[in-house]
């Protein structure tokens, strides 16, 4: 335990000191520096895993180089550990290496190509699973073969896998498999991803399962999806026993942008759960009918577990001004989702001034309050803000930077562009996708060529994100 903790503090003070000299710094990314302590009383399973674990610690640091580190020499201990290959490429990749990093996919498609031919089913799955952490067309066509094969569970997980790329081909299979209770929660977020509208039904019958984790992320998945014939399937479970039930229904409901939701969500103002009323006022906030302000200035008064803060948001964004402290007043809070929410409100609030306070919040402890920030401020073009989002175009999370240069772009700086350009370009669909996604708050028509690309995109996820702004764009100059 000594051993682990000592190794946890030395790996994180490597990683963040900025004090190191540069020929200190070339020394570190050298294979040998990455070392254990107290090496000689470690076996070599104890040693793979540790090296593993730091690994795993520079990533959350976002010092993808040391990873790349300390995962080769998790790989010296155990070359054939797949998921460690895995891992490693994934490191290679967000440093920037790619060549590398492709040749590590190589490796491990030689290796799961030969585990396919298996006559072991087991074997076969196993490769499935470490062919499916590899995007690109090599990949896919392993997956491919799968989906003949005589086994029904190779099929599947086959299936699922070409699903996580957004591969169309493999609805028709992937609404069967929402049948199956195994394996339906996967099935579902697929589909839900690729927005397919016909799978509703099938999906909607999880509602009523007796597990309520299911129920919960049957709902949430609903939501996502974006289709109104959604709604009469989820206004039951605002009847819910369990108040997370309701918690996730309301928050689904506003995804589905039909005014039939505003009078259930009014009343689930009045939920006995504190957690149901804060969502239900964001929903209605998002849904933007003035039939809510009322009862949501009745909320606004409530400072009970921060219901007020929820309701303020909503109110801003129905054009109503309320004190922007509220908003300001939150940004330190310990609860992350309210640090989001104290984020949007000031985002929301028209106020230019106050909405610098977003700005330190680029780096929040939390990658989703990053991400907050980073999308808020692609539609603020606040000036005071080029410094932080140049920043934070190094962010370890793959969405804020994307958003931040979505927002750097939005500011005329073209280096926001040009990496939005790049991972347009990307062989790698989770960075085709985190791109897509940013460009929809890009307010400059230079964007449409990518997005007119991206509508033919092997990604049936990547084609959605493009539709959806290419008519968001079309009402929009429509309406003016």
């Amino acid at each position: 335990m000594k051993t682990c903790i000592f190794l946890l503090t030395t790996g994180l003070i490597l990683a963040v000191s900025p004090s190191l000299k540069a020929d200190r710094e070339k020394e570190l990314l050298d294979d040998s520096m990455i070392k254990l302590p107290d090496a000689r009383q470690l076996g070599p399973e104890k040693k793979q895993k540790l090296y593993a674990f730091l690994g795993k610690i520079y990533e959350e640091k976002g010092d993808f180089r040391r990873a790349v580190q300390a995962y080769r020499q998790a790989l010296k201990i155990s070359p054939d550990d797949l998921l460690l290959r895995s891992a490693l490429a994934a490191a290679y990749l967000e440093s920037g290496e790619e060549e590398s990093a492709n040749q590590e996919y190589v490796m491990i498609l030689e290796s799961c190509a030969r585990d396919l031919t298996d006559p072991i089913p087991s074997v076969r799955l196993e490769a499935i699973k470490n062919i499916s952490r590899i995007p690109g067309p090599k990949a896919d066509a392993l997956l491919l073969e799968t989906l003949n094969d005589p086994d029904p569970s190779v099929r599947q997980a086959g299936a699922l896998a070409l699903g996580r790329w957004g591969d169309e081909q493999v609805i028709p299979m992937l609404i069967r498999i929402v049948d199956n209770r195994r394996l339906s929660t996967d099935a579902i977020s697929i589909l839900a991803r690729m927005k397919v509208d016909e799978a509703v039904p099938a999906i909607a019958k999880h509602l009523s399962d007796d597990h309520l984790g299911h129920r919960r992320n049957t709902a949430h998945y609903l939501g996502m999806m974006g289709d109104p014939q959604a709604l009469d399937y989820l206004l039951p479970c605002l009847k819910d026993e369990s108040y997370l039930m309701r918690k996730t229904t309301v928050y689904a409901l506003w995804q589905l942008h039909d005014p039939r939701a505003i009078p259930p969500l009014i009343e689930a103002l009045n939920d006995d759960a504190a957690i149901v009323k804060k969502l239900a006022a964001y929903s209605l906030g998002k849904l933007g009918d003035p039939e809510a302000i009322e009862p949501l200035e009745k909320l606004l008064k409530d400072t009970t577990d921060s219901n007020h803060l929820y309701a303020a948001l909503a109110l801003v964004e129905l054009g109503v001004p309320v004190d922007t402290r509220i908003f300001l007043d939150e940004l330190d809070a310990d609860d992350f989702f309210y640090r989001g929410t104290a984020i949007e409100g000031l985002a929301a609030s028209g106020d230019p001034v106050v909405a610098e306070a977003i700005i330190p919040m680029l780096e929040d402890r939390s990658a989703w309050v990053r991400i907050i920030a980073a999308r808020t401020l692609t539609t603020l073009n606040l000036p005071a803000s080029h410094g932080a989002l140049t920043k934070s175009l190094t962010d370890s999370d793959r969405q804020v930077r994307a958003y931040a240069a979505a927002a750097l772009w939005n500011l005329g700086d073209g280096a926001g562009a040009e990496l939005l350009s790049e991972l347009m370009a990307s062989p790698y669909p989770e960075y085709r996708e985190s791109a897509a996604r940013a460009l929809k708050y890009v307010n400059d028509e230079s964007r449409q060529p990518l997005l007119q690309e991206a509508l033919n995109d092997p990604s049936l996820i990547i084609r959605r994100i493009a539709e959806e702004s290419l008519t968001q764009q079309s009402e929009q100059d429509s309406i003016e």
